[in-house]
């Protein structure tokens, strides 16, 4: 083997480097995984913050839709009898919309006002019902 050492002291480095070489590679794994498993916790919580981002864009794409049908915007206007029903079922449907309460109440005010506009009160009381629907679930949520 090698001159001066015997073979009990080579086995002996040998056994030494093996188990210095084992755990070098045990603490490589670890380290792996672990950088892993921080990749993808930042992933999951990129992916969910942009799926958070696009539920907020589509409801507040629906409740401009909402506001669009009610102001009565000429691209989702139907003519006639039945564009006063779309117009109050469009209002009702506000109510799931708790954070644009500021702007129904600017509309509400704004009907109650305008002495044009044909079914007026049924809009005002409409207005008067979903805002007092958000204000409740606004009350109820916050005692939770």
């Amino acid at each position: 083997m090698l001159p001066g050492i015997s073979d009990a002291n080579v086995d002996r480095i040998a056994a030494v480097g093996s188990y210095y070489v084992a755990s070098a590679a045990f603490l490589l794994t670890i380290a792996a995984l672990l950088v892993t498993a921080v990749g993808l916790y930042f992933a999951v919580r990129q992916t969910s913050l942009l799926k958070q981002l696009e539920v907020e864009q589509k409801r507040f794409e629906n409740a401009l839709d909402l506001f669009r049908i009610i102001s009565g915007v000429k691209d989702t206007y139907p003519a006639g009898g039945a564009a006063t029903f779309l117009q109050l079922a469009a209002i009702q449907a506000l109510s799931n919309f708790p954070e644009y309460k500021d702007v129904m109440e600017v509309m509400r005010n704004w009907y109650a006002t305008a002495p044009e506009v044909l079914e007026r009160e049924s809009f005002v009381k409409a207005f008067d019902r979903t805002i007092r629907i958000v204000s409740s679930s606004a009350k109820s949520s916050s005692k939770v």
